[in-house]
C-alpha cells in the first residue's frame, strides 16, 4: 500500500471535501481495505455448506443412535454453527477457512482482533439475521409475491453496501469489520488500518463510502442469491404439495377398492354403525 492511501484520512482532515484526489484516495484505500459484500456472501455459503456436512454426520451417526428430543438436536446444531463461526474468528487466522481461501479477516473496528463476547455476539447475530432472512422467503409476505419477498431480504441484507466501513447489522452489534488480507501486508499497513478505522472525522466516513454505482452493483449481485434460494424454496414448496396431493389420491383409491369389495361380499356400503 503506498504512503498516499496510508495518509489518506489524515490528508482528507486537513484538506476537507474540496479536495478531490484526497476524496479519490480515501475512498480508494477503503474499497481496498473493506472486503466486498459479494466475496462475503459466497464465503458465508460455503461455510454452511461446510457446517451442513459437520451436522449430517453427526445426524447419522450420534443423534440417530441415541434418544434425544428434536428440541436438543436444534439446540446442538444452534451451539454447532455459532461455535464454528466463534472459534473461528477467536483462532489466528482470525477468518472460517473459506474468509482465509478469500484473504479475509474478521476484526474488532479498532483494528484489534475480536474478543470472546463480540466473536460470540456477531456469529448469534448473522445466524439470527440468516434465519430470518429465510422465515422471511419462506413463509413471511407469501400473498404479495416473490418479488417482494425478494426486495425485503434484499434490503435487509444490503446494509453493508451503504455503510462506510461495509458493516452488517451483525457487524454494527459486534462492532467488527471484515478487511481484506492483502490491503496488511505490512506492520505499516496495520498502523494505517488502525489509524484509518480510528478516525472520527465525518468527512471521511462520508468519502469512505461506495459511489452510487457500485451500491446499485451490490443490489443486483444479492438479488440473484436471493433469487436463487427463493425459488428453490418455491420448487421444494410445490413438490412437497404434489407428494401430499398424491400420497392422498393413492389412499383415497384404496379405500374406493376396499369399500367395492364389501359391497360386492355383503351386498351394502360400510356405515358407522357396523
Amino acid at each position: 500500500m503506498t504512503q498516499e492511501y496510508a495518509d489518506s484520512s489524515f490528508l482528507l482532515a486537513d484538506k476537507g471535501l474540496h479536495d478531490s484526489d484526497v476524496i479519490k484516495a480515501t475512498r480508494g484505500y477503503a474499497k481496498r481495505l473493506f472486503a466486498e459484500i459479494a466475496v462475503r456472501i459466497v464465503a458465508f455459503g460455503v461455510d454452511m455448506f461446510l457446517v451442513l456436512f459437520l451436522m449430517l454426520f453427526l445426524d447419522d451417526h450420534v443423534f440417530r443412535s441415541t434418544y434425544f428430543s428434536d428440541e436438543f438436536q436444534m439446540a446442538a446444531w444452534v451451539l454447532l454453527v455459532a461455535g464454528y463461526f466463534t472459534a473461528s474468528w477467536m483462532s489466528p487466522l482470525r477468518a472460517t477457512p473459506t474468509q482465509w481461501l478469500f484473504r479475509m479477516r474478521v476484526l474488532h473496528e479498532s483494528g484489534v482482533p475480536l474478543s470472546l463476547r463480540d466473536a460470540s455476539i456477531r456469529s448469534v447475530a448473522l445466524i439470527a439475521l440468516a434465519g430470518f432472512a429465510l422465515f422471511v422467503l419462506q413463509r413471511f409476505f407469501v400473498e404479495p409475491g416473490v418479488w417482494l419477498k425478494i426486495v425485503a431480504v434484499v434490503l435487509l441484507l444490503y446494509v453493508p453496501s451503504v455503510t462506510a466501513r461495509r458493516q452488517g447489522l451483525h457487524d454494527f452489534l459486534a462492532r467488527s469489520v471484515v478487511v481484506n488480507v492483502r490491503s496488511l501486508r505490512s506492520d505499516a499497513d496495520e498502523r494505517a488500518m488502525r489509524d484509518f478505522l480510528a478516525e472520527k472525522d465525518p468527512a471521511v466516513r462520508q468519502s469512505s463510502r461506495p459511489p452510487i454505482y457500485k451500491m446499485l452493483i451490490d443490489a443486483v449481485v444479492l438479488a440473484i442469491p436471493v433469487y436463487v434460494v427463493t425459488m428453490g424454496i418455491e420448487v421444494a414448496h410445490q413438490k412437497n404439495m404434489y407428494a401430499r396431493t398424491a400420497y392422498a389420491m393413492d389412499e383415497a383409491r384404496e379405500m374406493q377398492v376396499l369399500f367395492a369389495s364389501w359391497f360386492e361380499t355383503t351386498g351394502s356400503w360400510p356405515t358407522t354403525e357396523e
